[in-house]
């Protein structure tokens, strides 16, 4: 009885087993088909990700070295120019006044025309001084007085030039028919055709419209063998005031 109930219990259990059997069976068969790889590929897989991670720090690493890189660069530059900009310039040097070598007083001209002057020469600067006169004039060529005609004389390129009339003789000769009625500076130039002239700046007092005083400046050019007028030179502006003037 005890056998045939154990038969009937085994018949009862087969159908479970073999459900079991077949689940197990296929639990194995889909985890080896999700876990196929080999452990030589997974060591690859974690050591390439592994070197992912490793590229992608060093690659952050050397783009935040680069941006600290260029923020230093970029504080140096602005430093140097708040340097630059801070430094005080050093002052121009001012050329010195060109000094004169040697200077001789002598006498020129004979009669009543005798008059003293004082010659001053340099390496590249030379001029004379009429005894009495507030100024001086300057030439571009050495100056000197022949000692038997007393007569002051250039040397120009084109050869000697005698001064016939003296500076001081030229501007009384000015004053005298009013062309103007002050000057500031005379200097002693050639000509085109090598002759001797006298640059003069001056003014000549007016009335403007009658009413106002005005200064109209005014450059003379005078010959230096005759004492005429060679030309008047006048600013757009000094004609007006001229015109306008009386």
């Amino acid at each position: 009885m005890k056998k045939h109930f154990a038969q009937k219990g085994f018949i009862a259990l087969l159908p479970l087993l073999v459900i079991s059997f077949l689940v197990v069976s296929g639990f194995a068969i889909y985890g080896g088909q999700g876990t196929s790889e080999t452990p030589s590929q997974v060591l690859s897989e974690t050591s390439e990700a592994e070197s992912g991670e490793n590229s992608e720090q060093t690659q952050t690493r050397l783009a935040n070295e680069s941006e600290g890189d260029q923020i230093r660069l970029e504080t140096q530059n602005q430093e140097r120019e708040i340097e630059e900009e801070n430094e005080t310039p050093e002052p121009e040097e001012t050329p010195e006044p060109e000094e004169f070598e040697e200077e001789d007083e002598v006498e020129v001209g004979e009669g009543t025309n005798k008059s003293k002057i004082k010659i001053r020469s340099g390496k590249n600067k030379f001029e004379f001084q009429q005894e009495g006169a507030k100024f001086s004039v300057e030439s571009d060529f050495p100056l000197s007085v022949d000692p038997v005609t007393r007569e002051l004389t250039v040397t120009t390129p084109a050869g000697n030039r005698v001064v016939a009339v003296l500076p001081q003789q030229a501007i009384d000769n000015m004053l005298a028919v009013g062309i103007v009625t002050t000057t500031t500076e005379v200097n002693l130039e050639t000509e085109s055709d090598g002759s001797l002239s006298y640059n003069i700046d001056g003014a000549k007092d007016e009335k403007l419209l009658g009413v106002f005083d005005v200064a109209v400046p005014k450059n003379l050019v005078v010959s230096a063998q005759t004492g005429q007028v060679l030309t008047v030179n006048q600013s757009v502006f000094s004609k007006i005031l001229d015109f306008l003037s009386i």
